[in-house]
């Protein structure tokens, strides 16, 4: 009867050797098919969060080029605006002196504190009494006037550049919500 004692303990072992690899097995592929549930799902997550990320980036990309159209069509209008005012400044002004030698050769001395820039362009008459006397470096009332138009506009355009910006950067934080 030992040899039976001996065969019942290894039948035993053998069964619980075999029931413990077949359930290793199967928490195996378990846990195998719980990995590959997780790896989808996040993948599928990060597959949402980018593609929501890049329609976002999409629509900043929208706005900032339907601001960059309307900025660039203010822009020609401020152009063609100015470029009339200067026809009128140029016709209507009589080119006297109306800045003196000293005040002009202040206002364009770039090395002064707080220098103020040449004024755009002079007019015809100017330019004729300038001929006449290189040291006469007056400003007429068209230089003047021509001075002020430009300074206006450039003030125009960085009040639309700043305005265009706000605006963006206003639709930028709508869109991050």
């Amino acid at each position: 009867m030992p040899d039976i004692g001996k065969t019942i303990i290894a039948l035993c072992m053998f069964g619980t050797f075999t029931f413990g690899v077949f359930a290793g097995v199967q928490w195996g592929r378990a846990g195998i098919a719980r990995i590959e549930a997780d790896w989808a799902a996040e993948r599928a997550r990060l597959a949402g969060e980018t593609n929501a990320a890049l329609e976002r980036v999409r629509e900043f990309e929208r706005a900032g080029e339907a601001l960059a159209a309307r900025l660039f069509e203010t822009e020609r209008a401020r152009e063609a605006l100015g470029e009339e005012k200067d026809r009128e400044i140029s016709r209507l002004s009589t080119g006297r002196p109306c800045l003196s030698v000293p005040v002009t050769r202040l206002l364009n001395d770039r090395a002064a504190a707080g220098a103020v820039p040449a004024p755009a362009q002079r007019t015809a008459r100017a330019a004729a009494g300038a001929a006449a006397d290189p040291d006469v470096r007056w400003a007429t009332d068209a230089d003047v006037a021509l001075w002020a138009r430009h300074a206006q506009e450039q003030y125009d355009t960085c009040r639309a550049r700043i305005a265009a910006l706000n605006s963006f950067f206003s639709t930028a934080a709508r869109v991050m919500e």
